[in-house]
């Protein structure tokens, strides 16, 4: 791995910001220089010789989201710049780390090494999670085994061939994107403030006519949950549905890694 390590990452509800930063941490005290970039529609990536690439996702409807997807298709030629990637998942996926890998090469980059960390839930989670603390503290410690196999040259980037190009499809498809956010429709409560903050930090740019707050009916919503996870007035959710907040970053942490204040 190259001293210099570039992550980009995306992250909803926090949990993949979390192990990106735990990332950064760990490469720092090893003596790399790491910085942290968000996956947004314009991001920008510049490909040299002396640099590693991490990509840090979550898993979304066993792929993941359809913002990633575009990041990875407008991707600049690689050549030859080694790439790790990392996603977060509840408890399985299936349709990532293939496509992923498929579409580096393609690019012209060289996968050296993919992991999948269990994280708890934050989808319509209606319970605390007992587990949760371990589960974190499990997930950081595969992550740094990980970075180790990096060092070493031992990562390994595995995959089921055909079966993750069928199961990336529900959310790589445009027209089944669009599905579901349909399916799991969100709402606006009457106790929303018009703070503005979930305008400011979704990643689609989903604000209603005022701009103050989330339009529910937006096409372009691809359901990362963001706006109902840093809600301070707990306004937005999916009708009545119940659901437990378990982020691991602040407002004003995601805020400033996006670069919003």
């Amino acid at each position: 791995m190259q001293k210099n390590v570039e992550i980009f990452w995306f992250s909803g509800t926090g949990n993949t910001l979390f192990m990106a930063q735990k990332a950064k941490e760990i490469l720092d005290a090893k003596g790399y220089h790491c910085t942290l970039t968000p996956i947004t529609r314009t991001a920008v990536v510049q490909t040299a010789a002396d640099k590693s690439t991490g990509i840090f996702v979550p898993v979304a409807v066993q792929g993941t989201f359809p913002i990633v997807w575009n990041f990875l298709k407008n991707l600049p030629d690689g050549q030859g710049t080694e790439v790790f990637l990392v996603d977060t998942l509840e408890k399985y996926s299936g349709g990532i780390k293939g496509p992923v890998k498929k579409i580096l090469k393609k690019k012209g980059y060289k996968p050296v090494g993919a992991v999948e960390l269990l994280m708890p839930n934050f989808f319509m989670e209606k319970t605390e999670d007992a587990g949760k603390n371990r589960k974190i503290e499990t997930a950081v410690q595969q992550l740094a085994a990980f970075i180790d196999s990096l060092e070493a040259g031992t990562a390994e980037w595995k995959d089921i061939p055909v079966y993750s190009d069928i199961m990336s499809s529900f959310f790589r498809s445009k027209s089944l994107a669009k599905l579901w956010p349909k399916m799991f429709k969100k709402t606006v409560a009457s106790t929303c403030i018009n703070c503005g903050i979930c305008v400011r930090i979704c990643p689609q740019d989903c604000a209603d006519v005022n701009s103050r707050h989330i339009d529910v009916k937006s096409d372009k919503c691809i359901l990362c949950q963001r706006c109902m996870e840093y809600c301070p007035a707990n306004a937005i959710g999916m009708g009545d549905i119940p659901f437990i907040k378990n982020k691991l970053i602040s407002l004003s942490e995601m805020e400033h890694a996006l670069g919003t204040r």
